[in-house]
């Protein structure tokens, strides 16, 4: 991960895992969260949501 991204996940209180994924640099970035990738741009910030916390990416959800 470049230096200028800084990223943390998080449990939600409705049972789902979050990424929170800052890019501090001066360019957009491309970045890969849970198989997804998207562009983020200088000074943005996202949170994406992903499985369910304690469970991993393709894991069935039932």
């Amino acid at each position: 991960m470049p230096k200028e991204l800084r990223g943390v996940w998080v449990d939600g209180l409705d049972g789902r895992r979050y990424a929170l994924v800052a890019n501090f640099g001066a360019d957009e970035q491309t970045v890969e969260v849970w198989g997804e990738t998207f562009s983020l741009a200088a000074g943005a910030a996202t949170v994406r949501s992903g499985c369910s916390a304690g469970k991993t990416v393709g894991e069935s959800e039932d």
